[in-house]
């Protein structure tokens, strides 16, 4: 028998965070451990999940408060001594951390973002969080950038890994590219989507026959496609919603843009390189892109906020089928080094360090 574990999220809804734990969440599953999922603030699940992984919905079906959901953890936790509870989500790690104080669970938190901007409506708890933080067993980021953030007093508690990349990928694709620009994101601030609607305006004017598909869910979608009117590509740019089968969608493109002001490290934009889809990032914090971007090789970084140079490198793998060649080729590589097993085993190695 394995580890039993247990992640505690608020929601299962189609973000990064989610499809990570639900990649982990199987493979755990599969590979003999006995793995709970908690969720204490939606009943939802966008990924599908292996049916060897409990989920776990009480708490979240009750509509707690911040102080429900810390007694609900606690009571988990009582009736689940010996388990390992790894926490994703910023407000998660903090109830988790709580919740744990003078139990015997060995707990783990991941940093999925830019710390700097970490609780930054509450000003108190963002000062204070990277010394509760070090409190936990092991914190998990994923970048470097991230970790030398927090206290270096706590150093040997931290790690970084990567995001797992699906097994089950399609392959690269290796005829004629479609002449689409994609990008696949929630449609928040954080990602920026004016600056990319901007650059694609701009792009258009030099390459006509493009569109642009935003694959996403968000609360800005509305602004989103009124700012394309506004900027003269409306009938081009196309909002595509949520979709499970978002790879069999882009994986003919002639590129993936991500425009992102902050990041930890964007999934969608690590499976479009794996996909072998040319792909443009802003270099943006806290260094995802660049931890698996080297520019001019199987991608561009981008100066975050430049219009210019975002068109510029999309002008470059437009006019360029041998760019695209060569991009997508390096881009697929990325498969082996983010495989599930690879990423998998640094996760167990975490949860199994005493």
């Amino acid at each position: 028998m394995g580890e039993s574990i247990c992640f505690v999220m608020p929601t299962m809804d189609g973000g990064g965070a989610e499809r990570v734990v639900s990649i982990l969440s199987g493979e755990f599953a599969r590979s003999g451990c006995d793995v709970t999922l908690f969720l204490t603030n939606s009943t939802h699940t966008a990924y599908a999940l292996d049916k060897r992984v409990h989920v776990d919905t009480s708490c979240a079906e009750s509509n707690p408060n911040f102080l429900d959901q810390i007694k609900a953890i606690r009571a988990k936790m009582r009736a689940m001594p010996n388990t390992v509870f790894i926490s994703f989500m910023d407000n998660q790690n903090l109830f988790t951390l709580i919740a744990g104080i003078g139990m015997r669970n060995r707990i783990i938190i991941s940093q999925r973002n830019d710390p700097h901007r970490a609780f930054r409506k509450r000003r108190l708890v963002a000062a204070i969080h990277p010394w509760l933080y070090a409190l936990a067993d092991c914190v998990v980021f994923q970048t470097q950038d991230a970790l030398e953030y927090y206290p270096k007093y706590a150093a040997g508690k931290y790690r970084v890994i990567l995001n797992p990349l699906n097994d089950s990928m399609l392959p690269r694709y290796e005829g004629e590219r479609s002449k689409r620009v994609v990008t696949v994101c929630r449609l928040n601030d954080q990602k920026n989507l004016p600056l990319a609607i901007d650059a694609f305006a701009e792009f258009r004017t030099r390459f006509r026959d493009y569109t642009f598909e935003i694959y996403g869910e968000g609360a800005l979608e509305n602004d989103l496609k009124r700012y394309a009117v506004s900027r003269g590509v409306g009938d081009s740019v196309h909002f595509c919603g949520f979709r499970k089968d978002v790879h069999a969608c882009i994986f003919d493109a002639a590129m993936f843009v991500i425009s992102s002001d902050f990041e930890g490290l964007s999934n969608s934009m690590i499976e479009a390189i794996a996909l072998g889809i040319p792909t443009i990032a802003t270099d943006c914090p806290i260094g995802g892109a660049r931890m698996v971007i080297d520019n001019g090789v199987n991608g561009y970084l981008v100066p975050v906020r430049n219009k210019e140079r975002m068109v510029t490198a999309m002008c470059s793998i437009a006019g360029d089928t041998g760019v695209q060649e060569r991009f997508s080729k390096a881009g697929v590589r990325l498969r082996e080094r983010l495989s599930v097993d690879s990423i998998s085993k640094q996760w167990l190695s975490a949860i199994k360090e005493k």
